[in-house]
């Protein structure tokens, strides 16, 4: 089973629970969580949502059909273990780790061990101030505190708080970069997508789909 169909199953089966080619400016080399190796890669894509802004880079030279199997790494969600929001955290986590797993796996070739022909997914969720004059996210913050940020109605010097999703797509042998993707998504709608835990966990499964998409250059 070729890649291609892999990944549009796990879009597909994302998109269920939960009910994001041209490119332009790209992103300063050494911005970002520290999740991708090469920020300087990622060149910003249009977005329908003013609130969210996509930057991603797909490898040249990678053909999806050479793949036939998928490694999906559990997702980091970065939050200190004293904050108070941990276990919504980890629920939403959990939420998105065991339906990925569970339901991929029903139907395509899911496994645990590097191979040629398999790739590896890897997913992080984080947040992290950004100048308002562009993309420069260098002080990262837990999800929690952009909720929190958010909630009062302005940024701190003249720095917002956004939260990220960064996706990365690698050959599991060789680990050559295939693609990789950044969702930043504002506060504000960080705030207004997340007014209970149930509606947390559908629209970072939609984020997560967008971001997953984006890095294999669908």
């Amino acid at each position: 089973m070729k890649l291609a169909k892999l990944l549009c199953g796990t879009l597909f089966t994302l998109s269920v629970v939960s009910c994001a080619t041209s490119s332009s400016s790209p992103v300063v080399s050494g911005n970002g969580s520290g999740f991708l190796n090469d920020y300087s890669l990622l060149k910003e894509v249009p977005s329908d949502n003013d609130s969210m802004k996509i930057y991603r880079y797909v490898n040249p030279n990678f053909n999806r059909s050479d793949y036939h199997a998928v490694i999906l790494n559990p997702v980091t969600i970065y939050q200190p273990r004293s904050d108070q929001n941990e276990s919504a955290l980890i629920t939403v986590r959990n939420s998105l780790n065991n339906y990925i797993n569970d339901s991929v796996a029903q139907k395509f070739t899911v496994t645990k061990t590097p191979d040629k022909g398999v790739a590896s997914v890897e997913i992080a969720i984080t947040g992290a101030e950004v100048n308002n004059d562009g993309f420069h996210a260098r002080n990262l913050i837990p999800v929690s505190a952009v909720l929190k940020l958010a909630s009062m109605g302005a940024g701190v010097d003249n720095k917002q708080a956004v939260l990220l999703i960064e996706a990365r797509l690698t050959d599991s042998v060789t680990h050559k970069l295939l693609g990789q993707s950044v969702t930043s998504i504002s506060s504000e709608k960080f705030r207004d997508s997340s007014k209970s835990l149930t509606e947390l966990e559908n629209n970072a499964n939609l984020w997560v789909k967008q971001t997953v998409r984006n890095a294999a250059g669908m």
